[in-house]
C-alpha cells in the first residue's frame, strides 16, 4: 500500500496534538477505529453500521461511554455517539487525544470533557475522498507521517475553492477592496438572525479565479431553509457589492458570482419553492437531468415570464437595500474589520466575532 493509500486510510481521524505522546497501544486503539470505519465504507456498508461497529472496537479497547457533566480523570478513556454518525474519542491527559472534542480543566481537581458541536461541512463521498487525499498529500510534501486538522481544513478549502495562487499579486487598492468586499458579506450574516455563522475569512487568491472568499458553515446537518433565511442568504451575497458602494462609492466585476448565486436563489424562490404572494404554490420552472448539470426551463406564458424577471429583480433589490443599511448603520466596525483583514489576509470566525463584539 502507498504512503498516500494508508494516510488516507488510516489516519482520517487523527489528532493535531498528543498523538506522538500516546503509548503504542493507544495508537494501535486509535489507528485499528480509524481503519475499522474505512474498510466498513468502502465495502458498501451504511454510516450507522460503521458507527456501531466502532462503538463495538472502542468498548474492547476499554473506552466508556461519555454522559454530559461526568467528572473524568488523566488516564480515562471515552468516547461519544454524535448523534449516530460518528463516534468521537479521547484520552484524557496533559496532552489531549480528541476527535471534535475540547478537553479543558474544570472548576474541579478532575477534568472534564468538554464537547461542543463543530461547524458540518456538507460533502459527498467523493469530495470527502478528495479531502482525505489533499489532506495526506500535503502531510507528506511536510514530511510528516500524521494528518492534522489543520492539512483537513486546508484541504476543504482546496476542494471548495481550490489551491491557494500564491503567485498572484494584488496592488494595494485591489487587496483593499477584496477585504471590504469579504467583510460585508460577512458582517451582513452576522448582523441577521438564521444565517450560518462565519467560519473563516481570506483574501488569498485562489485557482478557483477567486480573490477572497467567506467561508460559513452551518452548526449542524441543516436540510431545510425557510423563506426568511433563503432572504438572508440573498442579503449576504450582495453584503460585498453593498460595502464596496459604501466605502469606495463605484462597483467592480468581483461580485460576479455573488450576482449570479443571489438572482439563481432567488427565481428558485418564485418558480420552484411556491415562495411569492403572486403564484403560490404553483410550479412555474422544472429541472432536468438534476445531476448533470440542473438545467432549468420555464413552463409558463411570456407574459408571466416577463413578471417572473420584475419579481427577481424586486428580490435582489430589496435584499441588497437590506444589505447596504446595516452595513452603514455598522460602518466603524466594517472599517474595522476591513483594516484587521488587510493585515492579517486570512481571519478565523472567532476573530471576527471577538472584534464584532468588542
Amino acid at each position: 500500500m502507498s504512503e498516500k493509500s494508508k494516510l488516507s486510510k488510516a489516519l482520517l481521524y487523527a489528532p493535531e496534538n498528543g498523538y506522538d505522546r500516546l503509548p503504542e497501544n493507544e495508537k494501535a486503539a486509535m489507528h485499528d477505529y480509524c481503519e475499522s470505519y474505512k474498510d466498513f465504507l468502502n465495502h458498501g456498508k451504511t454510516e450507522r453500521l460503521c458507527v456501531e461497529h466502532c462503538i463495538e472496537l472502542a468498548s474492547a479497547r476499554g473506552f466508556v461511554p461519555y454522559e454530559k457533566g461526568m467528572a473524568l480523570k488523566t488516564g480515562d478513556k471515552v468516547y461519544y455517539n454524535n448523534r449516530g454518525k460518528a463516534i468521537m474519542l479521547a484520552v484524557i491527559g496533559e496532552q489531549n487525544l480528541s476527535h471534535g472534542a475540547n478537553i479543558g480543566a474544570a472548576h474541579t481537581d478532575a477534568p472534564r470533557l468538554d464537547l461542543k458541536p463543530n461547524p458540518v461541512f456538507q460533502a459527498s463521498g467523493a469530495e470527502l475522498a478528495n479531502i482525505v487525499n489533499e489532506a495526506a498529500l500535503r502531510a507528506v510534501r511536510d514530511g510528516r507521517k500524521l494528518v492534522t486538522q489543520s492539512d483537513l481544513e486546508e484541504s476543504i478549502e482546496v476542494v471548495i475553492a481550490g489551491y491557494q495562487k500564491k503567485n498572484a499579486i494584488m496592488t494595494d487598492h485591489e487587496k483593499k477592496i477584496v477585504a471590504y468586499h469579504e467583510i460585508g458579506h460577512a458582517l451582513v450574516a452576522a448582523r441577521q438572525t438564521n444565517s450560518a455563522p462565519v467560519q473563516k475569512i481570506t483574501i488569498i487568491p485562489r485557482t478557483s479565479g477567486a480573490l477572497g472568499y467567506t467561508m460559513q458553515v452551518e452548526e449542524g446537518n441543516h436540510y431545510l431553509m425557510n423563506k426568511e433565511e433563503l432572504e438572508n442568504k440573498i442579503a449576504t451575497l450582495t453584503g460585498g457589492r453593498a460595502a464596496e458602494e459604501i466605502v469606495f462609492h463605484s462597483i467592480t466585476t468581483g461580485a460576479s458570482n455573488d450576482i449570479e448565486q443571489a438572482t439563481k436563489l432567488a427565481r428558485a424562490m418564485l418558480t420552484r419553492y411556491g415562495m411569492s404572494d403572486e403564484f403560490g404554490m404553483v410550479a412555474l420552472e422544472t429541472v432536468q437531468n438534476q445531476y448533470l448539470g440542473g438545467d432549468t426551463s420555464l413552463a409558463c406564458a411570456a407574459g408571466t415570464q416577463e413578471k417572473i424577471d420584475q419579481l427577481v429583480v424586486d428580490l435582489v433589490r430589496r435584499q441588497h437595500e437590506k444589505a447596504v443599511q446595516l452595513l452603514t448603520g455598522d460602518r466603524e466596525k466594517l472599517d474595522q474589520l476591513a483594516q484587521y483583514l488587510y493585515e492579517k489576509e486570512t481571519i478565523t470566525g472567532e476573530e471576527f466575532m471577538k472584534i464584532l463584539n468588542g
